[in-house]
């Protein structure tokens, strides 16, 4: 929560344009799904040392992935883009979105010494 606003706001994206916003918590209906897909899989590569983990993450679709993990700022990754981040290590929240498509989120403990190959792509399934 940022500090200054109501305290009945809460955070949202939207799916169709993939950006984010507020909402009154008095609009919200939580429902768990049946149907709940794992995140996409980390490719872990030990550094030898002892540095903060690093991320490689790749964009292997068509339109732009907004990425944010834990509170900090989103990423932006261009189509077919590639962006290598340092973090700190411990266990973080993540969301990954585009404009129209439903996003992928999950949760990862990154730990020191490790190398992180993160590739997202879309899947499009008929109904």
């Amino acid at each position: 929560m940022s500090a200054g606003l109501p305290p009945d706001l809460g955070t949202t994206s939207y799916i169709s344009s993939s950006t984010e916003g507020w909402i009154n918590d008095n609009n919200i209906r939580i429902k768990y799904t049946d149907r709940k897909k794992e995140g996409p899989v980390f490719r872990e590569r030990e550094t030898g040392t002892t540095e903060n983990p690093r991320l490689e993450i790749t964009n292997d679709s068509e339109r732009t992935l907004y990425l944010k993990i834990g509170d900090e700022d989103r990423i932006v990754i261009s189509p077919h883009g590639t962006k290598s981040i340092v973090k700190e290590p411990g266990k973080r929240a993540f969301y990954a979105s585009s404009p129209g498509v439903f996003p992928a989120f999950g949760e990862h403990d990154f730990r020191s010494g490790i190398t992180y190959e993160w590739t997202f792509y879309i899947v499009t399934a008929s109904r």
